[in-house]
């Protein structure tokens, strides 16, 4: 299912979470796989009715990196960290820039290099051509000469 509303999830006081749409409870992993299937997701709390999607989101990825060890960059994190003067999303979207300049410059040079070697590809092709060319002119110069001395 991957629609604009989103699934409504109810947390309880006890930790467990409570699909309305599919009514069951599931676990946090559970809902990890929901959102990596493209399904959106509201999580609420039971109790006061408030809005705490960010802060489940944010625990599922705490325990991916537990169990992971390499969901996100220790960069990143440092600058989420630090980032209390400034919004987490500035400062993901600052590090997510500069990882697309860096992806993009890294393209450049790869393409740039790639030319330079069709270009020398082009050049020992065009020099082995222009040696059978001299070859070939030897050959008709020797020929040439020959005639001219039986005449």
């Amino acid at each position: 299912m991957t629609t604009n509303q989103p699934i409504i999830i109810k947390k309880y006081s006890s930790r467990r979470l409570y699909d309305t749409h599919n009514k069951r409870f599931i676990s946090i992993r559970q809902l990890g796989e929901m959102i990596r299937d493209s399904q959106n997701v509201m999580v609420i709390d039971k109790e006061s009715g408030e809005d705490i999607t960010k802060t489940i989101l944010t625990q599922i990825i705490m325990e991916e990196e537990k169990a992971n060890r390499d969901t996100l960059p220790v960069d990143l994190l440092h600058q989420l960290i630090r980032g209390s003067g400034i919004k987490y999303k500035d400062a993901l979207e600052d590090f997510v820039s500069k990882g697309a300049k860096t992806i993009q410059k890294a393209r450049h040079d790869v393409e740039s290099s790639l030319f330079g070697l069709s270009r020398r590809k082009s050049s020992r092709s065009e020099d082995n051509e222009l040696e059978k060319i001299k070859a070939r002119l030897a050959e008709l110069e020797a020929s040439l000469a020959r005639k001219e001395l039986d005449d």
